[in-house]
């Protein structure tokens, strides 16, 4: 079996490979608090596309192809699901998980603000945490920033000492924009949305499309700024169907793996900030996204195998 060095050099390689046979979607570069951590993460985040070059396609029925993938065989034990991490073991935004800011409650996202996402200085707050092994209270002063670009009522940069080289973006679970163009505002979305892929269908069923580009998600759905956001519309609730997910990231808030679903009633929705979005565009729209996704972009389905010791997969 290779090792983890060899296995990481392989991902990176097979990555390099793709990107020079074709043109990638932008997307912005994810930093992380250690390098350990950002090893870790570019391997994981790396496996789809390594997938994507190296997977068995075959030929299914209505022009679907199905690719075989390497299952991640890896499991945690027990013991290690279970185990309260210490105080010392955790960094400050895992010790301190939330803050309240004028009467809001601010959620930590664990993710690093660097320098150049961090904006103006808003003020110092009391923040406190507890430590989930002798329970005993913690609390400490911190100052607060804007995140470049973006509303200080969505997200803000939480800044534990001084001379740390981060800060950590906290966001408030509880920002309700009226609008769409209000809610792309208030996140930098033009900047800082990525899209990947679309996808339909539950379990053994789900269909994925991955060449819809960004811009044309754009064009097509997010053009509107007056769309109006309905927050207690809950389209499952009211019986509507979800019948296409877009996996969508906003990296600087930590969202690596999120989405943007459409619903048969013409509604758009997210989960980015946690509480749900519902923003009516419109049935006709929902609807020619939808049709232009599926009669004109490759469907594939993903089967995940259990690869061998030499990497090979096993159908």
């Amino acid at each position: 079996m290779k090792t983890y060095e060899e296995r990481y050099e392989y991902v990176i390689s097979r990555i390099e490979e793709e990107k020079a046979k074709k043109t990638t979607n932008k997307t912005h570069v994810i930093k992380y608090v250690s390098i350990a951590a950002a090893l870790v993460l570019v391997v994981t985040a790396a496996g789809l596309a390594i997938t994507h070059v190296g997977s068995v396609n075959t030929p299914e029925n209505d022009g679907v192809i199905v690719r075989h993938l390497p299952m991640d065989t890896a499991t945690a034990t027990s013991d290690e699901i279970a185990r309260a991490h210490t105080w010392e073991e955790l960094i400050d935004p895992a010790r301190y998980k939330e803050i309240t800011i004028n009467g809001s409650r601010y959620v930590t996202k664990l993710i690093a603000v660097h320098a150049e996402h961090e904006g103006e200085f808003i003020g110092t707050a009391q923040i406190t945490g507890q430590d989930e092994v002798t329970l005993e209270m913690h609390e400490q002063t911190v100052s607060i920033y804007s995140i470049t670009g973006m509303a200080k009522e969505a997200a803000v940069a939480i800044r534990f000492n001084d001379d740390d080289e981060y800060s950590y973006a906290y966001v408030n679970f509880e920002y309700v924009p009226e609008t769409l163009g209000e809610f792309i505002d208030a996140l930098n979305l033009r900047e800082e949305l990525g899209t990947s892929l679309c996808y339909r269908g539950h379990g053994d069923d789900m269909v994925y499309y991955e060449d819809v580009t960004t811009e044309y998600i754009w064009e097509a759905l997010l053009s509107d700024a007056t769309a109006v956001n309905y927050p207690d519309a809950d389209p499952f609730t009211n019986y509507a169907n979800k019948i296409l997910d877009i996996c969508v990231q906003v990296n600087v808030l930590g969202y690596h793996n999120h989405a943007i679903w459409l619903t048969d009633n013409g509604y758009l929705c997210t989960n980015i900030l946690e509480t749900g979005k519902y923003f009516y565009i419109g049935e006709d729209k929902v609807n020619a996204f939808v049709d232009e996704v599926i009669n004109y972009h490759q469907a594939y389905k993903y089967v995940y195998d259990i690869p061998t010791d030499d990497d090979t997969i096993l159908e």
